[in-house]
């Protein structure tokens, strides 16, 4: 009965700490980031252009099946 007991406190204490490394070690390890003023002027600077165009073939399947 004590080793159930020993083994079951060790699985929940290893299960615990298993789960903290997965949930601590990407902010540990994570690189820092940029600053503020750099974002700001990349992002100044930033273009984005799109084209939207209806009736493609195969876009829309589940829609498309409907309208047929």
């Amino acid at each position: 009965m004590l080793i159930l007991i020993w083994l079951t406190t060790h699985l929940i204490a290893g299960a615990i700490g298993f789960a903290l490394r997965i949930y601590l070690l990407p902010t540990l390890t994570a690189p820092e980031g940029s600053d503020a003023p750099i974002l700001e002027q990349q992002s100044a600077s930033a273009t984005y252009t799109g084209t939207l165009t209806r009736d493609l073939a195969g876009s829309d399947f589940c829609i498309g099946a409907k309208e047929r």
